[in-house]
C-alpha cells in the first residue's frame, strides 16, 4: 500500500505511512523475519524434520528414536509451525545439538 501524502499549512508535503502499510513492512525487517518465511515455505516433510530436529536437542527425544520424533511432529503440523519453532527458547542452541546428536 502506498503511503498518504497530506499537505501542511506552510504548503510543505509529509508523507505518512499508514497502520495498514505497517505489519507487512515489519514482518520483512524484524528479527526471524527472513526465518519465519523460509519455515512457513517448507513442505510439511521438511517442517516435521525441522521441529523434530529441536525436539532431539531439547531431550524430548533421543537420536535413535529418530523416526518417532519425525512422526509426532508430522501430526502436529499445522499453519503455525513457524510461531511454534520460533516461541521456542534458544532454538539455535537446540537445532545445532540435535544435528550433533543425530551425527549431521
Amino acid at each position: 500500500m502506498a503511503p498518504n501524502t497530506r499537505s501542511s499549512s506552510t504548503g510543505t508535503r509529509t508523507t505518512i505511512t499508514t497502520m495498514t502499510a505497517w505489519p507487512r513492512k515489519a514482518r520483512r525487517t524484524s528479527p526471524g523475519g527472513e526465518l519465519r518465511e523460509l519455515i512457513n515455505d517448507l513442505n510439511v516433510d521438511e517442517a516435521a524434520e525441522l521441529i523434530a530436529l529441536a525436539w532431539v536437542g531439547r531431550g524430548d527425544y533421543d537420536a535413535s528414536e529418530w523416526a518417532d520424533a519425525v512422526t509426532a511432529a508430522r501430526e502436529r503440523a499445522n499453519k503455525r509451525t513457524a510461531k511454534y519453532l520460533l516461541g521456542m527458547p534458544l532454538l539455535a542452541d537446540l537445532l545445532e545439538e540435535g544435528l550433533e546428536a543425530i551425527g549431521a
